[in-house]
This record gives structure tokens, sequence and C-alpha cells, in this order.
């Protein structure tokens, strides 16, 4: 199952960013409360990071946002020296939603698709933890738009992440909707498929999950791997989805979220960058990752991490890795990771 980098992020190809590096002046932007908990699909307030959403031309946006320094998920290490990139995600995430719906009458019930993104990170100094609050301003670009039947369903975003007036990240990410109705028969014959399974029995205490220290965690709550093993000549570890966590299911869901295949591949990465080169959590980040969702994870069925392929560039001296996960034999994400040292 060797997976080919350039067979990741099908739609968005060879698209780039234009990243235009500038300082930028968010005076105009408000940090002073966050937005509502709904229009970015968040059960808890605890759990919103943006504070602000405007429109300044057509198909052209930005987003405000604060950066928890500390948080039990995003940022669970005591004295970590810079926000993960987990972090970053999540706001732009947070973006695309609250666009969707302001912007593009899309109703606050509908069913979202995350389907792609390419993410890049163009400057890790940027994202040092400072002594005050970060403060995150998304500008956002629509560059494309999908319709099913003369009916707008899909947005294609192109995002630049100013950190305190700094371009620290990019990201280009694809996403669709769907009505509740429509969602309900596409989901009903992926949920009858999995009625013949039993609810997964973990076998593994949370305390005895692997090497939370390896991945960068220092809460087990938020190691979603069973212990790594080489299957066939390849690190593989099933998932471990717990669907009461707090962050990770901070809403009830159908189907295991994308924001948690994303953690699967980071830690995965960081497990077997440790193990390969000894390189700790702490020396590289991650600075690419391009990932594409290719069907529904369920959650009642064991679900599989795997590395692919791990390989090194002689000049750069970064790290890529080709990630897959995979239930009942068929892939449901693919990833292509890029670790630079810090």
């Amino acid at each position: 199952m060797e997976i080919q980098s350039n067979a990741i992020c099908s739609k968005l190809g060879q698209i780039e960013v234009n990243a235009i590096l500038k300082e930028l002046n968010h005076s105009e932007c408000s940090f002073g409360h966050t937005v509502n908990k709904k229009l970015v699909h968040r059960a808890a307030v605890s759990e919103v990071f943006l504070t602000d959403v405007k429109s300044t031309a057509d198909d052209k946006f930005y987003t405000g946002a604060h950066l928890p320094r500390t948080h039990s998920y995003y940022n669970d290490v005591p004295g970590k020296t810079h926000y993960e990139n987990i972090a970053l995600l999540e706001v732009c995430r947070q973006s695309s939603i609250i666009i969707a719906h302001n912007f593009y009458e899309v109703p606050l019930n509908a069913k979202f698709i995350f389907n792609e993104a390419k993410f890049h990170i163009k400057n890790n100094k940027a994202l040092s933890i400072k002594a005050t609050p970060s403060f995150v301003i998304t500008e956002v670009d629509v560059i494309s738009k999908e319709f099913r039947n003369d009916i707008l369903c899909g947005l294609t975003y192109e995002m630049r992440i100013y950190v305190d007036g700094c371009l620290a990240a990019t990201k280009l990410m694809d996403i669709s909707w769907m009505p509740v109705p429509i969602w309900n028969k596409i989901r009903s014959k992926g949920l009858k498929f999995v009625e013949g399974f039993s609810e997964i029995k973990y076998s593994t205490s949370l305390s005895q999950l692997q090497n939370k220290d390896i991945i960068g965690r220092t809460n087990a709550d938020n190691v979603v791997l069973h212990p790594v093993e080489i299957v066939n000549d390849k690190y593989t570890a099933k998932l471990y989805v717990n669907d009461t966590h707090p962050a990770m299911f901070d809403h009830p869901l159908d189907h295991v979220p994308g924001m948690l295949l994303i953690e699967a591949f980071r830690q995965m990465s960081l497990y077997c960058i440790n193990k390969k080169f000894g390189l700790d959590h702490n020396d590289i980040y991650m600075k690419d990752c391009d990932i594409e969702f290719t069907k529904f994870t369920e959650l009642k069925i064991d679900s599989s991490c795997s590395l692919d392929n791990i390989s090194v560039d002689e000049e750069s001296n970064e790290i890529s890795l080709l990630l897959s996960t995979s239930q009942n034999k068929a892939i449901t994400a693919k990833c292509h990771i890029r670790i630079a040292r810090k």
C-alpha cells in the first residue's frame, strides 16, 4: 500500500498559496471576545479560538484569533517554546466554517466535509510563545466554488496566517457541505455497514499508551495511537479513538474527526523520526502537511495509522514521510508530512 506523494491532494494539485510577505496591522481586528460558538461548530466556548470575522471585498475575508498559551489538548506541554501547528489548523478550520455561514448563506445545520488541505509553515520563529497572548489574523481568499444543481455546495480557500503581524503559515483547503437529509441518507449506508461490528474494546489503558513523551504529549488522554509496532516492515499503530475527549469530540459526531486523523499522522511522524534518527520533538517541527480524506473513518471499526515511506533530503536535511490511515483494508486518509529542524 505505497502512496506516491503526487497522489495526495488531487483537487488542489500543484496550487500554491500566493503568500505576500508583509507586516500586517491588526488595529481594525477585534480580539475582545470570541465569536458565537455555533458559527464554528463548537459546543464549548473554551474551544472557540476566533474573535472576529470581516469581509474586505468579494470573496476576500479575514478572521481574528487568539492562540491558547495553555490548553489541555493543543498545548499540554509545560514550558513549550512554540505553538503547535495543530492549533493553527484549528484556527483555519474555524475560519472556513464561519465564512461559509456568514457570507455564503450556508445553514447552521449543514453538514461539512473537509476534503483535502495543504498546510505550510513559512516562519516557525513567528510561532514562538511569548509572555502575552499572540494576535492571529488569517487572510482568506475564496479561489474556487463548487455547485450542485446550481446550488453552492463547496469552497476552496487560500489562507495566510499572520501571528503578531508576521506571516507564519499558509494553507489551501477544500471543503464541501450538504443538507441534513442528504447527509443522513449518505451516512446511513456507512452506519449500516458497521452495525455488524461490535463496539471496540481497547485492551490498552490510557496510562499504557505508547511513549507520550516521544510524541510531545504530557497528558495520556491526548495520545491517539496504540503502541506502535513494525508490521510487514512498516511502522503501524491502531488508533485510540476516545469519543469522550473534550476537544477532539467537543460535540457529538458519527465518525472519527479529521483533526484526530491529522494528530495521528503527527504523532506517528514524531515517533518514527525519534526511533530512526534519534530526534526529539522539541528540536523539530512539522513544516508541511498535505492531507486528503478519501472516505469516512467509522467509529466502531478498528482503524490503523501506518508509515508508508520515509526519506531525507540531502540538501535541506528535511525529512519527508508518507502516511495513511486505513480501516477494513481500505484507505480512509493519506498524508505527506515534511519535518524540519528548528
